[in-house]
């Protein structure tokens, strides 16, 4: 008899230890779950983010090349407006000694 309760009692004993470990076990399979999730959406965030990343970088080059561009344009403005002074202090002094040549003309009519 103590054989039968001592088996009893031990085979009471093992169910509530595999009923505990079950219990267990799902809720381990349950945290994996939602830490699968978890990493499923912080993946796609990660995606989100590089695509935004690689769009900006595009954008700044762009950008960088607009500055280029203008820098370049703004050099060869500078450079006809230089020119253009140039001919203009030429072409005055031009005018001057035309205008000191008709003066001069004009003094001995």
């Amino acid at each position: 008899k103590q054989l039968s309760y001592n088996l009893e009692a031990g085979r009471e004993d093992l169910e509530r230890v595999v009923s505990q470990a079950q219990v267990d076990n799902q809720m381990k399979e349950d945290r994996i779950r939602d830490l699968q999730l978890e990493i499923g959406a912080i993946r796609e965030q990660l995606n989100l983010e590089k695509d935004r990343y690689h769009d900006l970088e595009q954008v700044l080059a762009k950008e960088r090349n607009v500055q280029h561009e203008q820098h370049l344009d703004i050099q060869e403005l500078e450079k006809e407006n230089g020119d253009f002074k140039s001919e203009i202090q030429r072409l005055q002094g031009r005018v001057n000694a035309l205008q000191s040549h008709v003066e001069t003309m004009q003094k001995y009519k």
